[in-house]
């Protein structure tokens, strides 16, 4: 079964809880949501991202793995497992796999225009932009971070990598990391190191 099959499954089941009672971060959440975008615009969703985002902010290390030609002058990566440090494998079939909640591969410069575009009216307005930082440790797809007057942003990790960005509304400076060793992934250690990069500079 492929990312849009468990999307179509998975959004028939009960919820957990009444929307707004709680927060639980899914994964196929994202998967629902690449499904709608594909059902109201009748587009796949990879053309609508590079139409509506990509294009628009000339994000050229941007693309979603599996389903566009990799930029030149970039190359997939081969990961390695903590188990066998020694053997290295392609990532990508994996990455593809995640399709709209994680197979989107960007690069330090193009994430720091995507989250300055967030809050300028270029991708979306400011209504949208309060509806999407409304609540609180986590909002509508974006990390809050003593919300409003800190960073927004978002982390994730899938075989072969783990990224972590935050961004600083107030002084526009975005902070960045990314690992490719699957055994490295102190998620506290670095959104604390994140925050103080971004507090240092306001």
């Amino acid at each position: 079964m492929d990312a849009r099959g468990a999307a179509r499954r998975d959004r028939h089941r009960p919820s957990l809880f009444e929307p707004g009672t709680q927060f639980r971060y899914s994964n196929t959440n994202y998967l629902i949501l690449g499904v709608l975008i594909e059902e109201i615009t009748g587009q796949p969703y990879h053309e609508v991202v590079r139409r509506r985002i990509i294009e628009p902010l000339d994000l050229a290390a941007t693309y979603l793995d599996g389903f566009e030609e990799v930029p030149a002058p970039f190359d997939p990566y081969g990961g390695s497992d903590p188990s066998a440090p020694d053997e290295q494998y392609d990532s990508t079939s994996i990455t593809t796999a995640a399709w709209a909640a994680g197979a989107i591969v960007s690069s330090a410069e193009d994430l720091h225009r995507l989250c300055a575009a967030l809050f300028d009216d270029r991708i979306i307005s400011a209504a949208s932009v309060a509806e999407m930082t409304a609540g609180g440790e986590y909002g509508l797809g974006v990390e809050l971070s003593d919300w409003p007057r800190g960073l927004v942003g978002h982390g994730g990790a899938i075989s072969g990598y783990g990224t972590f960005v935050r961004h600083s509304v107030d002084t526009g400076t975005t902070a960045f990391f990314a690992a490719t060793d699957l055994g490295f992934n102190p998620i506290s250690a670095i959104v604390a190191v994140l925050d103080a990069v971004v507090d240092a500079g306001r």
